[in-house]
This record gives C-alpha cells, structure tokens and sequence, in this order.
C-alpha cells in the first residue's frame, strides 16, 4: 500500500481556488530593507462582505491599502476611514477561547494558509468603489525576504495574501 502525504496548506489553497468569487494571486517577494512595493487589485464595487487577507511572512513589514479615490488606510486609521483592519497570525492558536478549537478551526479555513501575521481587511459592507486597490509594502524593518501574496474577491470574502 502506498500513501501520500499532501501538506494541509496545499489542501486549504485548492479549497480556496474553487471557491466562488475568490481571487489569489501569485507570490509577491518584497527584498528585506526595502520600501515601496506595490501590488495592484482591480475589484469590483460589492455589497456583499469582502475581505483582504495581506499575509507578509515577517511581522514586523508594514502593509497599507490605497483605495481606488486614492486614500491611504493603515491599521492604526482604518476605523477613522469605516473600515475594520485586523492582524492576526496563521495558523491561529487560539481564536475566542473555546475549549473545543472551534474558532480557530473557521480562521484557519478563511485565511491564506501562510504563515505570518496576516492583516486583514474586511469590508463588512462591501467594497465602497470600483477600481484599483493597491497594497503598498514597507519591508524597512525587515531582515528577510517577505510577502507571499493573494488575494479573493467575492460575495463573502476576498483575500490578499502578501
């Protein structure tokens, strides 16, 4: 008898990509040090949730969100812009406190299966406009080689993964 081992983050990708609505795109590297990278979306203007799942493989990058009109949101204005923005590592540890894992289980289905600390950018309400959103990077900090990256759109979830 033979068997194959498939690592649980190959499963979850599949998973993602057949997923209705859901974009991911290619792996970006960002040189550690560096300053102004850019990845572009063109997305469509939505009523139904979406979220943008930013996943660099080092901490301590910093990622903003250029919206289509041109405003730039950072985690520390989001709320001040009416959007939610939150960090949370891959894979979750512990998501709510349940004794069971179970909030932990529903993260790491809806997350990029990368680890890092993903910034995730949900639009509760949809997205606000069409156009181009554009993910700019700072890997000033950084002493390695950073963001693998994709991205879903849809109905329920969109994903960027850095």
């Amino acid at each position: 008898m033979k068997y194959a081992l498939i690592p649980i983050a190959d499963i979850l990708f599949a998973a993602l990509r057949q997923t209705p609505g859901v974009k991911i795109v290619s792996p970006l590297k960002v040189p550690p040090g560096s300053q102004g990278t850019k990845l572009g979306l063109t997305l469509t203007r939505s009523t139904g949730e979406t979220v943008i799942d930013v996943a660099p493989t080092d901490g301590r990058v910093v990622v903003r969100l250029r919206l289509p009109d041109g405003t730039l949101v950072a985690k520390e204005n989001a709320k001040e812009k009416g959007i939610a923005w939150d960090a949370t590592a891959w894979p979750p540890e512990d998501a709510g406190g349940d004794d069971f894992g179970f909030a932990a289980m529903i993260l790491t289905a809806m997350m990029l299966p990368v680890e890092g600390q993903h910034q995730l950018i949900p639009f509760e309400q949809g997205l606000p406009q069409s156009g181009r959103y554009t993910i700019e990077v700072d890997a000033r900090l950084s002493d390695r080689a950073v963001l693998p990256d994709s991205l879903h759109q849809g109905q329920n979830r969109s994903q960027a993964h850095t």
